[in-house]
């Protein structure tokens, strides 16, 4: 260390001032977390219970929107049976633009 009584004074002023941002940021940190963490005890407690599913494959492709029915794949005899009731349920609200003789 060298003896220059500017060099030294200079020195210890970095040193304080770092100690004070270090403090400084400890105490406005400290500060925040308190805040949110009384947010958070204000929440409500939403408490989730596993359930099974009591909807089919009849459900699944009754919500099926129209324009998809035609690019669906039915894997098992229950689901083509569901997906064949929608689609007449798609044709059903179609009908009315469906001519009834055809043009000749």
């Amino acid at each position: 260390m060298s003896r220059n009584p500017i060099r030294l004074c200079n020195q210890l002023r970095i040193n304080c001032s770092m100690r004070a941002a270090v403090c400084g940021f400890l105490w406005l940190a400290l500060n925040i977390t308190a805040v949110y963490a009384d947010d958070v005890d204000d929440l409500p407690v939403v408490k989730l219970a596993p359930h099974m599913r009591t909807e089919g494959h009849q459900a699944v492709f009754a919500k099926l929107p129209c324009d998809e029915v035609g690019k669906t794949a039915a894997q098992t005899q229950a689901e083509q049976h569901a997906l064949a009731q929608r689609k007449q349920e798609c044709l059903a609200q179609y009908q009315q633009f469906i001519p009834t003789k055809a043009l000749r």
